[in-house]
C-alpha cells in the first residue's frame, strides 16, 4: 500500500521530530527554504504581533541559529507562558514548513505524566536498530521505498533496509516484551522510552499493549509521546478494520493532547482521533466540541493539506457533514465550526 499524502507527511513529521525534539546541541539537517508559516494556540495574542518577533519569514533559509532561537524571549515579550517552533520537511513544493505554537497561559498547557526515574535500559541491539530505523525513515518515505503496509496493525515499509529492521522489531516485541514495558513505564532515559514506544507497536496482541501506549502518549518527552501515538494510530486503524478483535483505545488523553503547545502532539493526536471518530460516536464528538474545538479550527486552517486533513475531517464529523475527498472548500467547514464556539471566544 503506497503512503497517501496524509500518511506521508505524518511519517516525515516523525523524522523531523526525531531531530527538532532532541537536545539543542544536535545538528540540524539541511532543510530547504521555508515555504509556509502556520500558527496554533493564538487567542488574545494576534498573529501580526507574533510574526513581528519571529527570527524568520517565508523564503528564508533555515539555520542552526534559528533552530536554537530562545523562544522564551518571544514568550516574555508577548506575555505568553510558552512559544514553540517546529520545522517540518517538506510540502508539496519541496519547501519546509514552520509551525508556531502558543500557550498563552499555564492553565492551557497539556499535562504530562511525571518523568520516571528508573535505571532500566533496552539492549544495545534494540537501541541501535531503533536509531538506524529513524535515520532510514525519511529516506524511505521520500523514495520509491515509501510503500507502507499497515494491515497487521503496525508499519511495514517496502524499503528493504528499513523493512529488515522492522522485521526485527517483530522479534524484539515478543522476545523482550517484559523489558520493553518496564522501560516504557519506568526508565529515566527518554530515548529508550521512545524506542520502546515504537517497538511495542509490533506486539502481535495489540489489545494487550494499548493501555501501556496510551500511558506513554502522556510522557513528559515529546518524542516518546510522538512514537507512542503513532504506534496507537496504526493500531486504531487496524481495530476499526477488524472490530471482531475488540481492541479499545481511550480517546480522552488525545482530546486533551489537542490543547498542547507542541506540534507533534497536535499532529499525532489529530491523526489518532481521525481514526477514533470514524464511527461518529456522538459522545466523543460532543467531548471534542466542548474541549478541543478551537485547536481543531487552528489545525484545519494550516496550509499543508496533509497536516490539516485530520482536523478538518474531525470538524466535519462534529458538524454532521459528509466527508469530502478534497479539503476544498475547507473555509466553509471552518466557518460553520466557528459558529459553535462559545460567544466569549467566537471571534478568535
Amino acid at each position: 500500500m503506497r503512503l497517501n499524502n496524509l500518511q506521508l507527511l505524518q511519517t516525515v513529521a516523525l523524522v523531523a521530530a526525531s531531530c527538532y525534539l532532541c537536545p539543542a546541541a544536535a545538528q540540524m539537517p539541511r532543510f530547504p527554504e521555508l515555504g509556509t508559516i502556520d500558527f496554533y494556540g493564538l487567542r488574545s495574542i494576534s498573529e501580526d504581533e507574533l510574526r513581528d518577533l519571529l527570527p524568520f519569514s517565508e523564503g528564508d533559509t533555515l539555520t542552526q541559529e534559528i533552530a536554537e532561537w530562545p523562544t522564551s524571549d518571544i514568550a516574555e515579550s508577548l506575555g505568553a507562558a510558552r512559544i514553540t517552533f517546529m520545522f517540518v520537511c517538506c510540502n508539496e513544493s519541496g519547501l519546509s514548513m514552520s509551525y508556531i505554537g502558543v500557550e498563552e497561559t499555564v492553565s492551557t498547557q497539556f499535562t504530562y505524566r511525571k518523568t520516571p526515574g528508573g535505571d532500566y535500559l533496552l539492549s544495545s541491539e534494540i537501541v541501535a536498530d531503533y536509531r538506524e530505523a529513524m535515520d532510514l525513515l525519511f529516506e524511505a518515505v521520500t523514495t520509491e521505498g515509501g510503500q507502507e503496509d499497515q494491515s497487521q496493525g503496525h508499519s511495514l515499509l517496502s524499503y528493504p533496509p528499513l523493512r529488515a529492521i522492522q522485521n526485527r522489531f517483530l522479534i524484539y516485541a515478543e522476545r523482550d516484551l517484559e523489558i520493553l514495558l518496564r522501560v516504557l513505564h519506568e526508565s529515566a532515559d527518554a530515548e529508550h522510552r521512545a524506542a520502546s514506544a515504537t517497538v511495542l507497536g509490533y506486539v502481535s496482541d495489540k489489545a494487550a499493549i494499548t493501555d501501556d501506549l496510551v500511558d506513554a502518549a502522556l510522557d513528559s518527552n515529546a518524542l516518546v509521546r510522538n512514537n507512542a501515538t503513532r504506534s496507537l494510530a496504526v493500531i486504531a486503524q487496524y481495530a476499526a478494520a477488524n472490530p471482531e478483535l475488540g481492541i479499545e483505545i481511550r480517546a480522552d488523553p488525545f482530546v486533551d493532547m489537542l490543547n498542547s503547545g507542541v506540534w507533534t502532539d497536535l499532529n499525532k493526536g489529530s491523526w489518532m482521533l481521525s481514526s477514533l471518530t470514524k464511527s461518529r460516536d456522538p459522545e466523543l464528538l460532543r467531548h471534542l466540541q466542548e474541549h478541543a474545538l478551537q485547536p481543531l479550527i487552528d489545525m484545519c486552517r494550516w496550509k499543508s493539506e496533509g497536516h490539516a486533513a485530520a482536523a478538518c475531517v474531525i470538524l466535519q464529523r462534529i458538524l454532521g457533514l459528509p466527508e469530502q475527498e478534497s479539503l476544498h472548500p475547507k473555509e466553509a467547514t471552518i466557518a460553520q465550526a466557528i459558529e459553535l464556539l462559545p460567544v466569549a471566544t467566537g471571534d478568535q
